[in-house]
């Protein structure tokens, strides 16, 4: 596998995993502080998504 296929690969997981635990967190109930699960899940998925966007224009 080359580099940008695991990056693609990673940004699919971070992106499946923070749309679960936001759907979660705003439906059945809240088990995560709000500033905990922005710095724990979505400010990781924003960055690899910037990440792999930049090297796959390269």
């Amino acid at each position: 596998m080359s580099e940008q296929d695991f990056w693609r690969t990673a940004t699919k997981v971070l992106a499946v995993t923070a749309s679960l635990v936001g759907i979660i967190q705003r439906t059945q109930y809240r088990f995560l502080d709000v500033l905990f699960e922005v710095c724990v899940f979505h400010v990781p998925t924003i960055v690899s998504i910037i990440i792999y966007s930049k090297h796959s224009q390269s």
